[in-house]
């Protein structure tokens, strides 16, 4: 009964979204957006800025979310979250990849379970897992953030492989932690 009422919960996630995407093509109402985006969710003295191609609907979602999880766990800025969400998820919540990683930070199953994530499609769970997962890598990695990307992107095992030179860092990783730290300067959380 369990399986069931999750294959409901996931179709009726499936439809939402596909209703929520789905735009009439002569639909003129939303013009494009400026350049830079201003606010999309203020909460006590942060204001979060992201790239002009993101719908601030969806971000708005997540944004009590990132903000939360940047609380809890201090070495993972808000900016760097939110630029996690938008590389691995895309914004959305029910994503999966083909490999299996689920929602909005993309953790594996077996990751998810050691983050303590039990609804990996929620996204105050994954969010905060995903944040956790990263805070633990930047910790491994004495603060390197980029290490810690590459990480979260191969695994630790590949990454001390690459860190010793036994593997070569994938061009798609080398990428990967690129548009990261592109976007988290364009996810910018700034204090009032």
């Amino acid at each position: 009964m369990k399986r069931e009422g999750k294959k409901v919960l996931i179709a009726i996630l499936l439809l939402i979204a596909i209703a929520g995407c789905s735009k009439k093509k002569d639909d003129h109402s939303h013009p494009a957006p400026p350049k830079d985006i201003q606010v999309v969710y203020e909460s006590e003295k942060h204001i979060i800025t992201c790239q002009p191609n993101l719908d601030l609907r969806i971000v708005k979602v997540y944004a009590p979310s990132i903000d939360k999880a940047s609380k809890v766990y201090k070495n993972v800025s808000p900016q760097l979250l939110c630029s996690l969400v938008d590389e691995e998820g895309k914004w959305n919540s029910i994503a999966v990849s083909d490999e299996g990683a689920m929602g909005p930070t993309q953790l594996m199953p077996e990751t998810a379970k050691d983050m303590g994530v039990v609804h990996p499609f929620n996204i105050d769970e994954n969010v905060m897992g995903g944040a956790k997962y990263l805070s633990t890598l930047i910790k491994y990695y004495h603060g390197d953030i980029r290490w810690a990307l590459i990480a979260y992107n191969q695994g630790i095992g590949n990454c001390n492989k690459i860190m010793r030179g036994k593997i070569r860092m994938p061009f798609g990783t080398r990428c990967y932690v690129n548009r990261i730290m592109r976007t988290k300067q364009k996810c910018d959380v700034a204090l009032r």
